[in-house]
């Protein structure tokens, strides 16, 4: 998911402005679903997840709130040394424990209709519950959560938060939030503030956190961090705080999933677009999600690589000042203007192929047979910062490939695209453009559940938030604009048929238009379509 938040100092209103973002996926029925609540005293407006009693990004009287996934390291596995007498034994603190022993019986339904009991046995250690155990190694695996047994205190800080009036209040709410996200705020009197929340564990030094922690009691958590050290910023320097799930903070770390958090990360692409630009409005941030929405997000750090190397030895191939030239013009974008199914820039055909060609030479080689279980590491979709630093010569803890060699990879991958494109599509450019991909809301939930009907209604891809939340806090009111796609969260009746307002926001959001962000009672009540009043009776 991502965010910007934008101070007094680098707004052109002088109000503080908040854009929302939120990766769930794309699917239909909607996962987010958009409220408004009204009542004496309190006014709040935005959306939220179904099922959660509070709204996660929009705006009350007060202030504007979003949040992203924070990817914080709240999560370890211990790894149990078993009793080989005993496998449902393990050894902790210089004696053999009997785990925990839970069996639940479940009524499972075959593919032959007919319904049969099965039962099955959960185990549990100190630690978490087993979630891997080897009897014939003497070795399981347990995991633990920092948050564990706190989520209702979560649900009620998000609450808080929602009632929140200034940046005092929304902080207490922050300090209380147990789970990994980053929390954003903006307010009337054009204020920001950023907090990375979370309880997050206090670790032996003595372990390595990329792998399992032995589970023998020498190296047991020694509690949580005070949320003061969490990273976070009240009104900072810069006047602004962007994020796409991106390290909160230099120093920050995050285990094993520390790939995401590397130099070549996709949340460049908002700081581009915030530092090209003095003072900015709503107008500037949607430009600036658009941009990054289509953008090939390997362009930022490997594109000028690319022509500076290209530069080095366009004497001795001509068609080197070609690509120079082309590259140099495209603006890096995969988009679609003129809708005729095509991408509008036939480089980016050949960008795709070049860097296909390259990953493939860094680490298939190296890497042999985990070459396809490590591409997810190696071109993982927030960044390739390996790669990067292997083409350029940064410093590696393991000798990939000398600078010779990663220059020759470079050249050898843009010969053997030139040579495929010339071959199927001709020698310009513009000949080389490729056909949209295309997506779909479609009927899997985030976690790829089957869920509903699905919308068959292709748009073309975007790297873009499941829902747009643009809003400038007045001193008045909060204002601006949003889309919530696909509809009226994909709304279906009882006896089957879809509702009329099932995709009325999928047109919006593919043709990047919005609606008005109804904050003021009166003009939610002008907007509406119909009224419908419920009395309580006595």
């Amino acid at each position: 998911s991502n965010a910007m938040i934008i101070g007094a100092k680098k707004s052109k209103s002088g109000n503080a402005l908040l854009f929302s973002g939120p990766q769930v996926g794309f699917v239909a029925p909607g996962f987010l679903y958009e409220v408004g609540l009204h009542s004496p005293g309190f006014d709040m407006e935005g959306s939220g997840f179904i099922g959660y009693p509070f709204i996660m990004f929009g705006a009350n009287q007060h202030l504007a709130l979003t949040a992203t996934a924070g990817y914080g390291n709240v999560t370890d596995i211990f790894e149990e040394k078993l009793n080989p007498a005993n496998s449902t034994q393990y050894f902790y603190k210089g004696k053999w424990r009997n785990m925990e022993k839970r069996t639940e019986t479940f009524i499972v339904r075959g593919e032959d209709g007919k319904s049969k009991k099965i039962e099955e046995t959960f185990f549990h250690t100190v630690h978490g519950p087993v979630i891997s155990l080897d009897a014939a190694a003497n070795v399981a695996y347990s995991k633990s959560w920092s948050f564990r047994g706190t989520e209702a205190k979560s649900i009620q800080a998000y609450m808080k938060a929602n009632w929140a009036k200034n940046v005092k209040e929304f902080q207490q709410a922050a300090s209380e939030f147990t789970m990994s996200l980053n929390w954003y705020y903006a307010d009337k009197k054009g204020n920001i503030a950023y907090y990375h929340v979370g309880k997050y564990p206090i670790r032996s030094n003595q372990i390595d956190d990329r792998f399992p922690t032995p589970g023998t009691g020498e190296y047991e958590w020694k509690g949580f961090q005070s949320f003061a050290k969490n990273p976070q910023a009240i009104n900072p320097k810069k006047g602004y705080v962007v994020n796409w799930n991106n390290k909160p903070s230099k120093y920050w770390r995050n285990g094993e999933y520390s790939i995401v958090w590397g130099k070549d990360n996709r949340v460049q692409q908002f700081i581009n677009g915030i530092e090209a630009r003095g003072k900015v409005d709503l107008k500037d941030l949607n430009e600036i999600n658009y941009t990054a929405s289509f953008a090939q997000l390997r362009t930022h750090y490997f594109k000028p690589l690319l022509i500076k190397t290209l530069e080095k030895y366009q004497s001795e191939n001509k068609e080197y000042a070609y690509l120079v030239e082309q590259l140099r013009k495209w603006n890096n974008l995969k988009e679609d203007k003129n809708h005729d199914g095509y991408y509008d820039a036939g480089v980016a055909a050949f960008f795709d192929e070049w860097w296909n060609n390259t990953h493939d030479k860094l680490f298939n080689d190296s890497l042999g047979i985990v070459s396809d279980l490590t591409r997810e590491i190696t071109d993982h979709r927030m960044g390739a910062t390996l790669a990067y630093k292997v083409l350029s010569g940064e410093p590696t803890n393991y000798q990939w490939k000398s600078a010779a060699a990663a220059e020759l990879i470079i050249l050898e991958s843009t010969d053997e695209a030139l040579a495929k494109l010339h071959k199927e599509k001709g020698e310009e450019a513009d000949k080389w453009r490729a056909p949209i991909k295309t997506m779909t809301f479609g009927a899997k939930s985030l976690i790829a559940i089957p869920h509903g009907y699905g919308s068959k209604t292709e748009i073309i891809e975007m790297n873009r938030g499941s829902e747009n939340h643009y809003i400038e806090m007045t001193p008045k009111q909060p204002e601006g604009f949003n889309v919530t796609p696909p509809g009226q969260i994909g709304f279906i009746h009882k006896d089957g048929t879809l509702s009329e307002h099932y995709e009325d926001q999928l047109s919006l959001y593919a043709n990047w238009k919005f609606k008005p962000f109804l904050f003021d009672k009166k003009d939610v009540k002008r907007a509406s379509v119909s009224v419908s009043e419920f009395n309580a009776r006595k």
